[in-house]
């Protein structure tokens, strides 16, 4: 599906046990990973998330994770402030949310601080060792993810512009959509869907490859010559919280363009 066993936000999962008074082994840095993976983020981008390879404290400190500029220092006010963190119920994905307030122009921590990330330098995303897991582990050492910063994306999604590769009939072939920029993973995960004319849903498994850019649909049986139809759903987003037809920064009351919901295909023999 999205390459690891992680339990996304709609999965059931088990909450571990309360901290024990021992830690029994240290997270290894090379098993935590970071969506978005590309190397390059645009400045307007909106979250990171981290996925672990096991539950993870619910509490953690402002200083367990830092965003550092290119001359070493933390980025100040980067992440919005939660009461309570963005685990998933089995506290193995933590979502961070940029400050939106700092993304969005007009607004006054933009206007004040201007945006945590900025085109043409270069960030980390330090996790501190200090960071626990539910059993009181630490990480073996800090991790550290670096990201070169890009200028802003600004373009509302445009599904009729996606680039499709439409499989032969009589195959499990897979059906690919290079969506021409890096999107966010969960909404690529969630939000297309392949369904038969009348509405049925086509069973099948989907990969995202490309840094997040294309998304590949391999059937559970074989196509068939037959029309289909890949769905939008208008909850959809890119990296910067942009949607189809509307971008999330835009002035106040501005409309949303047309948009395509729904892309129509045939496979061929």
């Amino acid at each position: 599906m999205l390459g690891k066993s992680y339990c996304l936000a709609f999965a059931i999962c088990t909450i571990a046990a309360p901290i024990a008074a021992e830690c029994p082994s240290k997270i290894p840095a090379s098993e935590i990973e970071v969506f978005p993976s590309a190397a390059s983020v645009p400045e307007n981008l909106i979250r990171f998330y981290l996925y672990f390879p096991r539950p993870m404290h619910r509490e953690i400190s402002p200083s367990d994770i830092r965003l550092i500029d290119s001359s070493g220092q933390d980025v100040p006010q980067a992440f919005l402030p939660m009461r309570f963190e963005l685990w998933t119920s089995d506290r193995r994905r933590l979502t961070l949310i940029l400050d939106p307030g700092r993304v969005k122009t007009g607004l006054e921590s933009h206007s004040t601080l201007g945006r945590a990330l900025r085109a043409g330098d270069d960030v980390e995303l330090k996790l501190m060792s200090s960071l626990k897991d539910s059993n009181g582990c630490g990480l073996e050492a800090d991790a550290s993810f670096d990201f070169t910063v890009r200028s802003a994306d600004r373009d509302p999604l445009a599904p009729d512009t996606w680039s499709i590769e439409v499989p032969k009939a009589g195959t499990q072939a897979a059906l690919k959509i290079d969506l021409g920029r890096p999107h966010d993973h969960l909404s690529m995960a969630y939000r297309i869907r392949v369904q038969s004319l009348d509405g049925l849903a086509v069973a099948g498994s989907i990969e995202l490859e490309a840094n997040e850019r294309v998304w590949s649909f391999v059937p559970r049986d074989s196509w068939t010559p037959k029309p289909h139809k890949i769905v939008i759903d208008d909850r959809m987003e890119d990296l910067a919280g942009n949607r189809p037809g509307i971008a999330f920064d835009r002035p106040p009351g501005a409309p949303a363009r047309d948009w395509v919901r729904e892309i129509t295909f045939t496979p061929q023999h």
